[in-house]
């Protein structure tokens, strides 16, 4: 874009519209204004952004952080109940129902040896 300085009474090279200097200073001045402006809303908006992103990591970080805590709590109860039914399904050998049966048969042979004797 060119620029011509005209005198006054002189004639323009071309047909358009004539301002003075204080019209385009404020031309100019509104100009770099709405820049700067529009730069600190950028900045503004990003700042925000960037709060909001890290509100919503924070809030995931802590479902995140519950629910690992409730997995562990589970899986300590899962431990606990198949530790039960270890226990359950195994149970020491004096409660066997094999060595019961084994020892009423031999318990009762004697009685029956030992009243044979008696006679």
């Amino acid at each position: 874009m060119a620029s011509q300085r005209l005198s006054k009474g002189a004639a323009a090279p071309f047909a358009g519209t004539l301002l003075s200097d204080a019209a385009l200073a404020k031309i100019i001045t509104d100009a770099e204004t709405k820049a700067k402006t529009s730069a600190l809303e950028v900045e503004r908006l990003k700042k925000e952004l960037d709060l909001e992103r890290r509100k919503s990591d924070a809030v995931c970080q802590a479902k995140l952080e519950g629910e690992q805590r409730r997995y562990a709590a589970c899986a300590k109860d899962a431990d606990k109940t198949r530790e039960l039914l270890e226990r359950a399904s195994n149970p020491p050998w004096y409660k066997s129902p094999y060595l019961h049966f084994i020892m009423g048969s031999v318990v009762s042979g004697g009685v029956c040896a030992a009243a044979t004797r008696i006679k």
